[in-house]
């Protein structure tokens, strides 16, 4: 029931993302990293841990040269076999290439990995949020499997256009939150989880 129901929410959400264009891409992107950049979470984070966008998520490609700007280093997620992620310290838009599921990921050549414990901020992806902080992924629980590997007190963000957020996700025992969602509308804020 759970699998059934998650399947039918990451169609929804591929097929309405599939459906903007350019342009909104990255105007609502814009939008996005501007509440990104306001934020003491990456102001004050000297390790950051982002994504290189799929089929029409939030574009990361600004956020990433900011970082660079801030003299932050920049890590970018690398898809191992295992389903688990390396990380690697990311120097150049050169240096990519399309890796498993095709998606773009240093290449074997420019690999510098770090450990995750290492990790200040992280900014992830995903199809769909609710109001409690909850991740709906692609499935492959990558994401799932790392988090709980960043080191204690990691601030985890996610970037997500406003139709992303749904009242309430199906949530798994292994499903991993997120601390504060960013749209291009606004910041929310995830109370229960940034309170402690």
């Amino acid at each position: 029931m759970l699998m059934t129901a998650k399947k039918l929410l990451r169609q929804k959400m591929l097929t309405q993302r599939s459906l903007l264009t350019l342009s909104e891409i990255k105007e609502k992107s814009a939008e996005i990293a501007g509440f990104l950049y306001n934020l003491p979470q990456f102001k004050d984070t000297a390790t950051l841990l982002l994504y290189l966008p799929i089929k029409n998520e939030v574009i990361t490609q600004a956020i990433i040269e900011t970082a660079w700007q801030q003299k932050k280093t920049v890590l970018i997620p690398v898809c191992l076999p295992d389903r688990n992620l390396l990380l690697s310290e990311f120097g150049s838009f050169a240096d990519v290439e399309n890796g498993f599921y095709n998606i773009p990921e240093p290449k074997p050549n420019a690999l510098r990995p770090v450990p995750a414990n290492q990790v200040d901020t992280v900014i992830l992806p995903g199809l769909a949020f609710d109001y409690h902080g909850q991740r709906l992924g692609y499935g492959g629980g990558y994401f799932d499997k790392l988090l709980p590997s960043l080191k204690p007190g990691c601030s985890k963000i996610a970037l997500a256009y406003d139709f992303q957020l749904v009242d309430r996700l199906p949530v798994g025992e292994h499903d991993a939150a997120v601390d504060i969602i960013i749209t291009e509308k606004k910041v929310h804020i995830i109370s229960d989880r940034t309170s402690g």
